[in-house]
């Protein structure tokens, strides 16, 4: 509600100069920085960002779909089972993880820059063949703006729920996608809030200060025993002599 509240508010009065920030009065732009390594997308149409993702979004290796295909299934199987995103997200690393698969749950966190506001993201990797490859079970979502263009909204489909990749290939779809909807709040006649900025985007996924987590192997899980059935077999009656006998034991 807030989220839309602010990105719903009127277009504050043109600036007198070609390039403004008015959330914190620089001068320049930050999408012109590049502290991930990713070059910014050049300023398209929403119908090129299509074209140009339709040879992004495809896996580029036989790992890469493999693995896209192992968490299809295991999202499947318990997707209706876990409505939170954390909840399903440590399930579907505990089941990679029994399916030999060196996955482990990623914490990224980073500060306040003058290019990106500070934040925190979760999402899931997978070490295949010596490559470490991006799982993130509900990429589509993260990139859902208010009251979006139409030309946006096709741009939005284009994008897959779950997402298996290297970075490299991550961190340009996101480009591309952050300028779309830069484009599609500015049309809207709408500001571009901090967060939706291709640099805090890109941090979700590809901060330098994330940390993986160790994945406990299944094997470690300990699971208790089941009890032994109960004896059935009947006890001998206890007679005048066997009282007796046991009297004189306790003797």
């Amino acid at each position: 509600m807030v989220q839309n509240f602010i990105e719903e508010q009127p277009p504050a009065p043109k600036c007198g100069r070609n390039r403004c920030n008015c959330f914190n009065a620089s001068s320049s732009d930050e999408d012109d920085l590049d502290p991930f390594g990713t070059p910014p997308a050049p300023e398209s149409s929403a119908a090129d960002a299509t074209e140009s993702l339709k040879s992004l979004i495809p896996c580029v290796s036989v790992d890469e779909r493999n693995l896209l295909a192992d968490v299809a299934r295991i999202v499947e199987k318990n997707g209706k089972s876990y409505k939170g995103k954390d909840d399903l997200r440590k399930v579907v690393a505990e089941a990679l993880s029994s399916l030999g698969y060196d996955s482990s749950i990623c914490k990224s966190k980073w500060e306040k820059t003058s290019s990106c506001p500070a934040g925190e993201y979760e999402f899931m990797d997978a070490i295949v063949e010596g490559e470490r490859l991006i799982v993130d079970v509900d990429f589509r979502s993260e990139f859902e703006i208010a009251r979006s263009t139409g030309t946006y909204k096709a741009v939005l489909q284009s994008l897959p729920f779950i997402f298996v990749g290297r970075s490299e290939r991550l961190g340009q779809i996101v480009a591309i996608v952050s300028e779309a909807a830069k484009q599609s709040l500015k049309r809207k006649g709408m500001h571009v809030p901090p967060w939706r900025k291709r640099d805090y985007m890109l941090a979700k996924w590809l901060s330098p200060s994330s940390v993986r987590e160790k994945q406990s192997p299944a094997s470690s899980v300990h699971v208790a025993a089941p009890a032994p059935p109960p004896c059935r077999k009947r006890c001998p009656p206890v007679t005048r002599q066997r009282r007796r006998a046991i009297a004189v034991s306790w003797s």
